[in-house]
């Protein structure tokens, strides 16, 4: 679908994302038609406080890959 460039943006927005180990987090919003479906994808912008917030999530996820199996 790329290559024939079948996705096209829709107009963006953004939003507000409640997380409870990090918090408050200011995101944008942008939507993809891909096919039959829709692809949202949410970023924060760069050296914002939301930033350092997707940063420590992370690390805590990499922090959790990295334990032994229980």
């Amino acid at each position: 679908m790329w290559a024939r460039q079948d996705v096209r943006q829709l107009a963006g927005n953004s939003a507000v994302i409640h997380h409870p180990t990090v918090g408050t987090m200011q995101m944008h919003r942008e939507k993809f038609p891909v096919g039959g479906l829709l692809l949202v994808v949410y970023y924060p912008d760069a050296d914002s406080d939301s930033a350092d917030k997707i940063r420590l999530l992370v690390s805590l996820a990499a922090d959790r890959s990295s334990e032994p199996a229980r």
